[in-house]
């Protein structure tokens, strides 16, 4: 359990900071060519991530009785995040790629980064999960 924890606690680090990293930067927030607006809605996505990646190391380092509840709410969160990235091409006008961002393969960058995080966040997964009794597969609040 103590290897999937660490690339867990790895991947949800990287994502609270990462996500202010890349979000706040000259091809992103602070790109003069984009409007106000989309800045902003820039700004609350990098904001938003930083601060699942906070939640997710939180729920990872802290025990309550040996409960998965933050372990499971952990993952879900960082799939869902990395899960939204990748499906937003698929809202009708959006570029995927921002301007001057590399793209590797016919995708840009972030998405391979986003791959590998997802890919990481599954094996930690799988790690953690491996490790735990049969009783500690659901998602019951009590200790197992």
């Amino acid at each position: 359990m103590l290897a999937g924890k660490i690339l867990l606690g790895f991947c949800a680090t990287v994502m609270a900071l990462g996500s202010l990293i890349a979000e706040f930067s000259s091809s992103h927030v602070f790109n003069r060519r984009w409007d106000a607006h989309a800045r902003f809605h820039c700004a609350v996505y990098g904001l938003t991530n930083a601060l699942i990646g906070a939640v997710c190391v939180v729920l990872l380092t802290i025990d309550v009785s040996q409960s998965t509840v933050g372990l499971w709410t952990a993952i879900v969160l960082m799939v869902s995040a990395d899960a939204i990235m990748l499906f937003a091409q698929f809202v009708p006008g959006v570029n995927i790629v921002a301007d001057g961002e590399k793209v590797v393969r016919g995708f840009p960058i972030s998405y391979w980064m986003t791959g590998a995080h997802l890919a990481i966040v599954v094996l930690g997964g799988v790690l953690c999960v491996a490790a735990l009794p049969a009783s500690g597969l659901s998602f019951a609040l009590e200790s197992p």
